[in-house]
Order: structure tokens, then C-alpha cells, then sequence
């Protein structure tokens, strides 16, 4: 299981979502890097879902789907559906 970060070819700056070009040094190329863990920074429960604020290792904050039984600062695990990534408690 895992999630997609996006990484600058000129670079290496990994981002969230896929841009058109690099923040840093304005690179138009990027290769895909999978994520299998994260940190939960915070999430908040609207009823049917959650939602969070995942920090991937490399750097990037990704928005994502929470399930199970969420603890911010915990470690989750990171997978997709479809091209929303889901962190997983």
C-alpha cells in the first residue's frame, strides 16, 4: 500500500498535488515517489468521514481520507482510491 508524491527531476522537490512547474527551480519534469507512512498531523471528523493532514517523509503535505482510529503525531499507513490517498490508522 502506498500514496504518490510528485518529485522535480531537475531538483528533487517532492510535492503535493502534481504541478505544473517546480516551486523551486521551475522544472516542468516529474517522476512519481511512493509514500508507504506518514505522519498524522491533524484531522478532523465530519460525521460520515475524516479528513487529515498527512505529512509525508520527504516533505509534502497531502490532504487525505482518514480511517480507523486516528492519533495526530501517530505514524499511518498510506494507500489510494483512485487519486485520493487515504491514510490509514
Amino acid at each position: 500500500m502506498s500514496a504518490r508524491v510528485f518529485v522535480c527531476a531537475s531538483c528533487g522537490r517532492a510535492v503535493f498535488p502534481r504541478r505544473l512547474l517546480c516551486p523551486d527551480c521551475g522544472g516542468r519534469e516529474f517522476r512519481d515517489e511512493q509514500v508507504e507512512t506518514a505522519t498524522l498531523e491533524d484531522f478532523s471528523d465530519r460525521g460520515q468521514v475524516k479528513l487529515g493532514a498527512v505529512r509525508a517523509p520527504s516533505g509534502p503535505l497531502l490532504i487525505a481520507r482518514v480511517e480507523g482510529d486516528p492519533r495526530r503525531g501517530g505514524e499511518v499507513s498510506l494507500d489510494e482510491d483512485g487519486d485520493v490517498p487515504v491514510a490509514r490508522a
